[in-house]
């Protein structure tokens, strides 16, 4: 494990209340183990209960949350829908992702909504707090817990890292491409490749695996509609160690409690 010096400050926070779909950004937010309060507790899933993501339907990214007292309201094309932050009754089911099979419960509304706009049967389903879903063992320890996150609680994003890969394509792209909750700058570029130990404000995290990346991040968030390459080929010509294209890195809380945009960042030295 590397050492850790302080280099940076929280740029930015980022919510994504249903996986997948448009996220909302914050001034602050609560840290537990499972990741940030809020951040994909909700999924979409298809008949057979997998989930359902922007690798098989890029316009997802145009399904956006409107927070509000209480929850937020799922606004689409077909319409919108309240959501609650916390889905007390529903029905139970089972349901899948990647390799993980969790106990959820179905928001009906919201199942009805989803499955009018992509014209196929399709379930919006809340993860409870009675489901501990684990971290991949290779890289978390046994209490490790999290939502319906693709692997783990958080995901740190570098401006630097943005600005050194804009440097390289022929249209530059946001950092919103990249799907991230914490976002850092005044680092070194893809200095959050290295792990170690990472510090925001007073909480400490485990930095466990760099993320690598899929077409996803080809999805125009604007637009909601896949490009055919980038920015991800240019990703794979100028930062994939070992063949991955890698951006950004994957985060475990070792602490809980509230992290604010503007807060002291610790990251690895590499």
């Amino acid at each position: 494990m590397s050492e850790v010096s302080a280099v940076s400050s929280l740029a930015a926070i980022c919510i994504y209340p249903v996986k997948s779909c448009a996220g909302t950004s914050v001034r602050r937010a609560r840290v537990t183990k499972r990741g940030l309060v809020g951040d994909r507790r909700y999924m979409i899933v298809d008949d057979a209960g997998r989930f359902f993501t922007q690798r098989e339907e890029p316009g997802l990214q145009n399904v956006r949350p409107v927070w509000g007292d209480g929850g937020f309201r799922l606004t689409t094309a077909a319409g919108e829908v309240a959501v609650p932050s916390v889905l007390d009754a529903g029905q139970p089911c089972e349901v899948q992702v990647w390799d993980s099979t969790c106990a959820a419960l179905v928001h009906a509304p919201g199942s009805e909504l989803l499955s009018e706009l992509f014209a196929r049967p399709l379930r919006l389903v809340y993860m409870p707090d009675t489901e501990l879903r684990a971290v991949d063992p290779d890289y978390g320890r046994a209490d490790d817990i999290v939502s319906f996150a693709d692997g783990f609680p958080l995901l740190l994003l570098n401006e630097a890292s943005l600005a050194e890969l804009n440097r390289h394509l022929p249209r530059r792209v946001g950092m919103d491409r990249f799907r991230g909750n914490v976002i850092v700058d005044g680092a070194s570029a893809y200095q959050e490749d290295a792990l170690g130990r990472v510090k925001i404000g007073e909480l400490e995290f485990r930095s466990v695996k760099p993320c690598s990346r899929c077409a996803v991040v080809n999805v125009d968030p604007a637009r909601g509609v896949r490009e055919d390459r980038e920015p991800l080929s240019t990703l794979v010509e100028t930062h994939a160690p070992a063949g991955k294209p890698l951006f950004g890195a994957n985060l475990i809380p070792e602490s809980e409690g509230e992290i604010e945009v503007g807060a002291r960042v610790t990251l690895p030295d590499g």
